[in-house]
C-alpha cells in the first residue's frame, strides 16, 4: 500500500509540474516577432504614365477660366506653377493629367449645377496628378473604368468637394504619396473601394460619404492616416484597414478611426474575383487585418449584419497562402469608447464557414496586444482583453484561444 501511495504522489507532482510548465509557457514563452516568412509572389502595380515637371513658380499666377465646350487639358497646359484654372459648370468629355506642380483647379457652381468630368464608359481615368500642390476641388466625375482621381508618387495634395459616381474599380484613389487631404467628397459605386489610401503617408480623410461602393473607404499598407467624420453606409464594408502582400510598401502604423458614422454596410459583394476585396464578406462595419496599432474610437457602428468590427490575420484571407513578404497579424490595435448596435444579425456565409459568429466586436486572435474598451456590443470571444491586463495575462489567454482554434 505504501508503495501504491507513493506512486500516486510521484503522479500528482508530475502532473503539477506539467501544469505548471503549460502555465510557463502560455504566459511567459516569448513570443516571436510578426515577421515576413516569404518574398514577394507578385510584381508591383505599374502607375500610370505620370511624370512630374519642375518648373519655378511663376512671379505673376494668373486664372484661366475654362466654358464649356473648352478643354480642361489645355488650360493645364498652357498653365504656369501658381496658376488657378476656373471651370464653368458644364460636361466635359476627356481624362485630365496634370504634371505641373502648384496648380489650383476650381470648378465653379452655377444654379445647382458643377462641371462633369465624364469617361462616357471608355476612358480609365477621370484626373491623374503626379506633380505636388494640387488643390482640385468642386468638380463631379462619372463614367471611368479605373478612378475618378488618381494621386500616384507626390505630395501636398487637397481633393475637396468632389463626386465620384461609378468611376470604376475606384472613387477618389490616393497611392505612394504623402501629406495629403479628401474631405467632403462622396464616392458612389466603386467596384473596389470608394475612398482609398495606398502605400501612403500623414493623410487626412474627412467628412467624407461613401455608399454603394464594395469598401467604402480603405487604408492600405500606409501610416498616420485619420480617417475622421465620415459617413460610410450601403457598401459591402464600411472602413477596411489592412496590410496586404506584394507591394512595395510593407507596413501599416498608427492609423486612425474616429468619429465616423459606419451604418447597414450589408451589400452583396460585387468586386471582380481576381481583385482581392472579392474575399470580404458583406456586412462588415471595421474590418482590421495585419495592420499595427490602429485606434478606433468615438465611431457610431450599426446595423452591419456581420460584424461592427473584426481583427482578423491576413492569414484568413489567404488560407492556402504559406509565406508572406509580411506580418500576417493584427497587432496593437485599440477599440474604445465606440457605440455599437445591432451588428452581426445575419452574417455571411463566408464567416460561419470559418466558425465565426456575427457580433459587434470580433478577434480572430490575431496578434497578443489587442486590446478594447466597450461598453455595449456582443463580443467573440466573450473576454476581449482591456489594456489594464498585464502582459503575462494577454499573452498566455491569446495562446489559449490559439490552441482552442486549432483543435476544435
Amino acid at each position: 500500500m505504501r508503495y501504491v501511495l507513493a506512486f500516486f504522489r510521484a503522479l500528482l507532482t508530475l502532473a503539477g509540474l506539467v501544469a505548471l510548465a503549460g502555465c510557463a509557457y502560455l504566459a511567459f514563452w516569448p513570443v516571436p516577432p510578426d515577421a515576413p516568412t516569404g518574398q514577394a509572389e507578385a510584381e508591383p502595380r505599374p502607375a500610370v504614365p505620370c511624370e512630374a515637371r519642375r518648373v519655378p513658380i511663376s512671379l505673376s499666377p494668373k486664372t484661366i477660366q475654362v466654358r464649356p465646350g473648352g478643354s480642361i487639358q489645355e488650360a493645364v497646359n498652357q498653365a504656369q506653377p501658381g496658376d488657378t484654372i476656373r471651370v464653368a459648370p458644364g460636361t466635359y468629355r476627356e481624362s485630365v493629367l496634370v504634371e505641373l506642380p502648384n496648380l489650383t483647379l476650381i470648378g465653379q457652381a452655377a444654379g445647382g449645377r458643377r462641371p462633369v468630368l465624364t469617361g462616357e464608359g471608355e476612358r480609365e481615368n477621370g484626373l491623374v496628378v503626379c506633380a505636388a500642390a494640387l488643390r482640385f476641388e468642386g468638380f463631379e466625375l462619372r463614367d471611368y473604368t479605373k478612378n475618378g482621381v488618381l494621386v500616384q508618387s507626390t505630395s501636398n495634395i487637397t481633393l475637396r468637394d468632389l463626386v465620384a459616381d461609378h468611376t470604376g474599380e475606384y472613387g477618389l484613389f490616393a497611392v505612394r504619396s504623402s501629406r495629403v487631404v479628401i474631405e467632403g467628397s462622396v464616392a458612389i459605386g466603386a467596384s473596389d473601394t470608394g475612398i482609398y489610401v495606398g502605400q501612403s503617408q500623414e493623410v487626412t480623410v474627412s467628412n467624407n460619404e461613401a455608399t454603394q461602393n464594395v469598401s467604402g473607404f480603405e487604408i492600405e499598407n500606409s501610416s498616420e492616416v485619420v480617417l475622421v467624420d465620415n459617413y460610410s453606409h450601403g457598401n459591402t464594408a464600411g472602413v477596411l484597414v489592412f496590410v496586404l502582400p506584394d507591394l512595395e510598401q510593407k507596413r501599416a502604423l498608427d492609423n486612425v478611426v474616429r468619429g465616423n458614422r459606419i451604418v447597414g454596410n450589408n451589400l452583396a459583394n460585387f468586386a471582380s474575383e481576381e481583385d482581392i476585396v472579392s474575399s470580404v464578406p458583406s456586412g462588415i462595419g471595421i474590418l482590421i487585418m495585419a495592420a499595427d496599432r490602429t485606434e478606433v474610437t468615438g465611431n457610431e457602428i450599426q446595423e452591419n449584419h456581420s460584424a461592427g468590427i473584426a481583427l482578423i490575420s491576413l492569414k484568413e484571407l489567404f488560407p492556402d497562402r504559406q509565406q508572406f513578404d509580411v506580418g500576417t497579424e493584427t497587432e496593437g490595435s485599440w477599440i474604445h469608447d465606440n457605440q455599437l448596435e445591432g451588428n452581426g444579425t445575419d452574417p455571411d456565409p463566408a464567416l460561419t464557414e470559418a466558425g465565426l459568429p456575427g457580433v459587434d466586436l470580433l478577434w480572430g486572435a490575431s496578434g497578443w496586444d489587442n486590446s478594447w474598451s466597450e461598453s455595449q456590443g456582443t463580443r467573440f470571444p466573450p473576454v476581449l482583453p482591456g489594456r489594464s491586463w498585464p502582459n503575462f495575462l494577454r499573452v498566455a489567454y491569446w495562446r489559449a484561444l490559439l490552441l482552442l482554434k486549432t483543435y476544435t
